[in-house]
């Protein structure tokens, strides 16, 4: 399993396209898991008041409707939820709350001495899934790491050539990865600075790429947010214009039937 992540990696390192990448087992997902704990099992978060609310509700929808038909659905019917009803769901919530802390604290007691291992356990998964979250926004904006190495670009520009030399395939990637790994070893020094240089030259030329996306971004960023609040003062100054007409009228109702 740690070998085909390891694999994986390299591959899309390599940037050796999309059809031996793809073509790799999708058995071990690219997501970060949660580290299973041995031990007893802590307590699960409670439901949201969304979630209770869905959970009452469901049953009452029309069969025929698939489930995403029942959760737009179910949205809408949220919104339009009176308050009074969202504060039963959200009582609810709370109690669960509650009782999922007093859950939480004896679960921690009950570890002993095993609870700073779980701790760190739990530590080190939080920061790989926001590692890994802000991984998918950078290559979501297009940003690319900078991190090029000269042994990358010797395999970038030999792993074609010595993959066709041994019939292709997934089955050979293995053979030719530790192929070049050692004829990388037995190259003089002068060839592999020769890679070094190029490959500095890459990260230098990807780090001015990433910065100009990442101030694009913020600049959109900030155009989307300082439109969202122009919407809103406008939406706030129609209501207020809205209700000064609103008094408006009543006064001079009340004066017509004083007169």
């Amino acid at each position: 399993m740690a070998g085909l992540l390891a694999l994986r990696a390299s591959m899309r390192l390599l940037g050796l396209g999309e059809a031996l990448t793809c073509s790799l087992s999708t058995s071990s997902s690219s997501f970060v898991k949660r580290p299973v704990f041995e031990g007893p099992m802590p307590p699960k978060r409670p439901a949201t008041e969304f979630a209770i609310f869905v959970k009452t509700n469901m049953a009452a929808l029309p069969a025929e409707l698939n489930i995403r038909e029942k959760m737009q659905k179910l949205g809408h019917m949220w919104k339009s939820c009176p308050i009074t009803e969202k504060e039963n769901y959200r009582e609810q919530y709370m109690n669960l709350k509650t009782e999922y802390k007093q859950k939480l604290e004896q679960f921690m007691v009950d570890l002993g001495p095993k609870k700073e291992e779980y701790v760190a356990q739990l530590t080190a998964y939080k920061h790989k899934k926001e590692d890994f979250r802000k991984a998918v926004c950078d290559k979501r904006k297009g940003i690319q790491g900078n991190n090029m190495s000269g042994y990358t670009l010797y395999l970038q520009d030999n792993f074609a050539a010595s993959l066709d030399a041994h019939g292709g395939g997934r089955e050979n990637v293995p053979i030719v990865m530790k192929e070049l790994a050692g004829r990388w070893k037995e190259l003089d020094e002068n060839t592999k600075l020769g890679y070094k240089a190029r490959a500095s030259l890459v990260n230098s030329e990807r780090k001015a790429k990433n910065e100009t996306l990442v101030e694009k971004t913020v600049k959109v960023e900030s155009a989307s947010k300082e439109k969202v609040g122009d919407k809103k003062t406008d939406t706030k100054e129609a209501a207020v214009s809205k209700k000064t007409k609103e008094a408006s009228a009543k006064k001079a109702a009340v004066a017509k039937d004083t007169k």
